[in-house]
């Protein structure tokens, strides 16, 4: 980022958001934006990213193919959860620890279209 002369704050901005997506943290993530009002500012990005990142998961036409990816991808860095993401329970506790907070995943109705398939799996 130096070398393309982006700007320390923008650095820092990119940084954290890097930092605080990561999949272990969306809870938090999704808290620090209950029945917060919608604001482009660094937890609501945080939460946009967290979504954008499971949605294709999320939908039921795409999830059974990228479960079976992620499998492969971790049963090549020999991870334990390969073994059971691809499976039908897997796919369920995957479901089940999803969050939606942000106005666009109220839109696309996300958390209805997954308990859909929670309640049929």
């Amino acid at each position: 980022m130096n070398e393309a002369e982006v700007g320390e704050i923008w650095q820092q901005k990119i940084i954290t958001s890097i930092t605080r997506s990561d999949f272990s943290l969306t809870s938090e993530n999704h808290m620090k934006v209950l029945n917060a009002k919608f604001e482009w500012n660094q937890d609501w990005l945080t939460v946009l990213l967290n979504e954008a990142d499971i949605m294709a998961s999320a939908i039921s036409i795409y999830g059974q193919y990228l479960s079976e990816a992620l499998a492969d991808e971790w049963r090549a860095i020999n991870s334990p959860p390969q073994a059971t993401v691809s499976t039908k329970e897997g796919r369920k506790r995957f479901l089940q620890s999803l969050y939606f907070s942000s106005p666009s995943a109220r839109e696309l109705n996300a958390f209805n279209r997954v308990e859909d398939q929670i309640k049929a799996a």
